[in-house]
């Protein structure tokens, strides 16, 4: 069993600096909002965002699984503490959620081989486009089904 080396910036500090400032976003908000509001608030942006985040990912291969239970409750909680951030600290909010995206682990490849290549490795694998162009080709007949007949 081959480990993958760990990186000290995107396994070790990264998620602990993102994890701060979430977490302070997600104070400022409680204080902001109150205990009541700050509930409504994460329900109604977890039923907003989950089928949408859900729509959009399965399309792309995750799993429901992984949609419903991490990807779409992490989403609601990120917005949240944006908007406790911007209620505590403006619109410096804007430029500490740029840091933390931009030295995020999602955008560590794209510096290293360039935009283009790394986001059409991402976005379409190339082996996922092969398979989908050989099922819909599969799917078409064979060419001699089409002609009429003379």
């Amino acid at each position: 069993m081959n480990r993958a080396r760990r990186h000290p910036w995107y396994d070790v500090a990264w998620p602990h600096l993102a994890g701060i400032v979430a977490g302070l976003g997600l104070v400022a908000a409680y204080r902001w909002t109150g205990p009541v509001m700050f509930v409504v608030a994460l329900a109604v942006l977890e039923l907003t965002i989950a089928p949408v985040v859900w729509s959009l990912l399965t399309e792309l291969g995750h799993t429901v699984r992984g949609v419903v239970l991490r990807i779409s409750p992490a989403t609601a909680v990120g917005a949240l503490a944006v908007l406790g951030l911007a209620d505590a600290i403006g619109a410096w909010t804007f430029l500490i959620g740029a840091l933390v995206l931009v030295t995020s682990p999602l955008l560590s490849g794209w510096t290293r081989r360039g935009f283009g290549a790394t986001l059409a490795e991402r976005v379409s694998p190339r082996t996922g486009t092969r398979r989908r162009f050989g099922e819909i080709v599969a799917g078409l007949g064979s060419p001699d089904e089409d002609l009429p007949s003379l």
